[in-house]
């Protein structure tokens, strides 16, 4: 699982950075949406495995509060970066014809 949420999301993340069509606001949220779940799927999915495996903590305190930080960070970064690619979509499809003008337009 944890090998097809970093692969999938290295796919996202290199096809938006490479190809300047890709670069749109609506895009950029996809962009910070899929570097939390790589992070998630190359960090805390491995540390959270081996915690259950292990019945237990095995990498000490400062590990701990750093892996605990990663995975709120990550928590908070999804949510964000959906809530405002909800709020961008909803005024694409309310107002169409004004969109264009609160929306910057793609810069190529």
């Amino acid at each position: 699982m944890s090998f097809i949420t970093v692969t999938g999301n290295l796919h996202i993340i290199y096809s938006i950075l490479r190809l300047r069509k890709l670069q749109t606001v609506a895009n950029s949220f996809l962009l910070s949406l899929a570097i939390a779940d790589f992070t998630v799927g190359a960090i805390v999915i491995p540390t959270t495995i081996i915690t259950t495996i292990a019945n237990g903590w095995l990498a000490g305190d400062v590990i701990c509060d750093l892996s605990a930080f990663v995975d709120n960070l990550t928590l908070t970064m999804s949510m964000w970066s959906l809530g405002l690619l909800s709020i961008e979509r909803f005024f694409l499809m309310v107002f169409p014809f004004r969109y264009h003008s609160i929306s910057p337009p793609n810069q190529q």
